[in-house]
């Protein structure tokens, strides 16, 4: 049960584990149930408790003078409770970081256990790989730009650029299916169009067509293509 305190004319309430003092009784009880479930102090509640000097109003200077023994005293006093302050803080720290690594090997183990089984054949890797195909675009015999950054943000994707080089980044962790290595995986993050009929805004008709060639020779598997390392993709929109 939380306690009341007085201290320096005013009444604070005391958590009933760590002996911390607030201003408001919530705060105590809080600090007090947390204190209890797990060991420590909560950093978020702790940070609103004040100390006996913060509560107690400074005398007058005629009272605090004394003997150089008192005021050792006084300064080694202070500094036990401003260190049992941080060290509740560290707890406090310890903890939180505790409960959010436990919770991430959770998920990490749930989603183990209940993700569906992937067919062989659709696994390119069970340990990420990092490849670097490059990509072309031409409308009429122009290049395309492909910009930087694309798939990076606040989201890192796997399928991603980092410059406006053409190149490809695909950096993946654990497993890799061959959907996620598709030329049209990149068009989408891109968010724009890419299949037999159509690249970007130009579709087949009178003033050209789709065509596409991987290192060289004609492919006809256009956005379902499956990149590899090094490839050389190029996607032409041309009069046949």
């Amino acid at each position: 049960m939380t306690d009341l305190v007085q201290q320096g004319g005013k009444t604070y309430h005391q958590c009933g584990e760590c002996k911390l003092l607030y201003p408001k009784k919530q705060l105590a009880v809080e600090c007090e149930t947390w204190c209890r479930e797990h060991g420590t102090c909560n950093i978020e509640i702790v940070k609103h408790a004040i100390t006996a000097r913060d509560a107690t109003p400074a005398l007058p200077k005629a009272e605090t003078k004394g003997t150089k023994e008192t005021k050792r005293e006084e300064r080694l006093a202070e500094r036990e409770r401003a260190g049992r302050k941080r060290k509740l803080l560290r707890f406090a720290k310890r903890g939180a970081v505790t409960a959010v690594v436990a919770a991430a090997v959770g998920l990490a183990a749930w989603y183990v256990v209940t993700r569906p089984d992937v067919p062989a054949a659709e696994a390119i890797s069970h340990t990420g790989l990092h490849w670097h195909p490059e990509l072309a675009i031409s409308i009429h015999g122009k290049r395309e730009a492909i910009p930087a950054s694309i798939g990076l943000g606040a989201l890192h994707n796997p399928v991603h650029t980092h410059d406006d080089d053409n190149v490809i980044h695909l950096e993946f962790q654990g497993l890799v299916r061959k959907d996620d290595l598709r030329v049209g995986e990149f068009f989408e993050v891109w968010g724009k169009t890419f299949n037999r009929d159509q690249i970007l805004d130009y579709r087949n008709g009178p003033e050209g067509t789709v065509k596409m060639l991987v290192n060289g020779q004609p492919n006809d598997q256009f956005e379902n293509y499956v990149m590899q390392d090094k490839d050389k993709i190029e996607i032409r929109y041309e009069k046949s």
